[in-house]
């Protein structure tokens, strides 16, 4: 791969006016949010029943925002039904533990979808009475949930763009009534070929989605890493097409599954840290708002006698960063050190070395320089500046964690490590 250069020169103050920030509220919130799902409760997966455990395990790896849905079949199914008791309860623990919300809305009642323009006038209710409620505890609002499923799950594939955009455009326009200083983001997209994130995403915009929205929220599973770079470089230009004015980028899902059983390769532990590490760091250099890991917990239990094609069979449910016992994945470690850093630092320069890469970022206190880099020849070149004397990884082996150290720069790591020079 050539050497790519990307200079962001972001400053502090300027970084609202890039990216459309309206809002009168400073910004408190991580830049690392997690999908926790604690508004979810089911029979083959409840953590509704362990919301504060799971609020409790954001805190304690320096997060302090989390994504979750706020289904429209469940708190208002018909005309006469409306049912608080599952959020009301998880906007009050969030509360208590500083705990912010990215509440995603939508989750259409399965009768309505096969004419939803039908049924906008409760969706309407729905959408006002939901941002009434919680005017003062919730102040960012992702609007459905990858309506281009080509399956349908959550959106009907025959009911593109028009309606859709008519279901947002009316929606944002409640919020923006009932809370001007919210963040409105557009419906996180998947991103597979398949699913043709790109081409909704321009019919959408052809119908005028981008002026009632403040930021654009993504699901690049299929875009890790320095993969990541041209994918956000393509979505900038499409949105500067379209509007004058520069719009958030959120990844609202991104995740790698692991399994204990998988000791290298892409389903283990070192695997899933480094990969969701890079892609945090790739998009926050980026321009990304914020980026949101799916998710906290496994959703299956891990059978140490499973043999490893039965793992790969239901891998779909160990995308945790904790497994279900609630014992910390490398990544959980990962992500808690990275968290713990990145907020200090504004990103100024990228460059993509080979196989690997260097960030620029200066410390928002003193203006110093770091480095976060991986790779062997971008790590090279930092280990030969002898003005670096101090560097710290999330280092993780099966038997072995070692966090928040700093260690000697002779010490050794992988070329996949995610490695912070300073």
């Amino acid at each position: 791969m050539n050497s790519i250069l990307f200079k962001l020169y972001i400053l502090l103050i300027v970084h609202n006016v890039m990216f459309g920030m309206k809002s009168s509220l400073i910004d408190t919130s991580s830049f690392i949010g997690v999908c926790s799902q604690i508004t979810r409760q089911s029979k083959a997966y409840n953590p509704y029943s362990i919301h504060k455990d799971l609020l409790n395990a954001c805190s304690d790896a320096n997060i302090n925002f989390t994504r979750t849905g706020f289904k429209w079949k469940f708190i208002h199914p018909s005309k006469d039904e409306w049912n608080w008791a599952i959020t009301d309860t998880i906007v009050n623990s969030a509360k208590i533990r500083n705990v912010k919300i990215l509440a995603l809305i939508g989750s259409m009642p399965v009768p309505f979808m096969e004419s939803p323009l039908n049924y906008i006038d409760l969706w309407l209710e729905f959408v006002d009475s939901l941002t009434i409620r919680y005017k003062s505890d919730i102040f960012h609002w992702e609007i459905w949930n990858e309506p281009n499923i080509r399956s349908g799950k959550y959106w009907p594939q025959n009911q593109l763009p028009e309606p859709f955009a008519e279901y947002v455009i009316r929606a944002a326009e409640i919020i923006k009534k009932n809370q001007p200083e919210s963040i409105i983001l557009l419906s996180g997209l998947a991103s597979s070929k398949k699913s043709n994130p790109f081409g909704l995403w321009e019919s959408l915009f052809k119908l005028n989605v981008l002026e009632k929205i403040d930021g654009v929220a993504y699901h690049p599973y299929k875009y890790p890493g320095l993969k990541l770079i041209e994918f956000n470089k393509k979505l900038k230009k499409l949105i500067s097409k379209y509007s004058k004015n520069e719009k958030q980028l959120w990844v609202t899902e991104f995740g790698i599954p692991a399994v204990s059983s998988v000791n290298s390769g892409k389903f283990s532990f070192n695997y899933q840290k480094d990969q969701i590490l890079q892609s945090i760091l790739v998009h926050w250099a980026t321009g990304g708002s914020k980026f949101f890991i799916y998710s906290l917990i496994d959703k299956s239990e891990m059978d140490p006698r499973a043999t490893r094609k039965q793992n790969r069979q239901k891998i779909k449910g160990f995308f945790g960063l904790l497994e279900k016992n609630m014992l910390q994945k490398p990544s959980y470690k990962g992500v808690k050190w990275l968290s713990s850093i990145i907020n200090d630092y504004n990103p100024l320069e990228i460059e993509v070395i080979s196989d690997g890469i260097i960030i620029t970022a200066l410390n928002k206190k003193n203006g110093e320089k770091a480095f976060f880099s991986w790779g062997s020849k971008a790590n090279n070149r930092l280990y030969d500046n002898k003005s670096i004397n101090s560097v710290s990884f999330a280092k993780s082996t099966k038997k072995e964690i070692q966090l928040d150290t700093e260690v000697s720069i002779k010490n050794t790591f992988g070329n996949s490590e995610v490695v912070y020079w300073y």
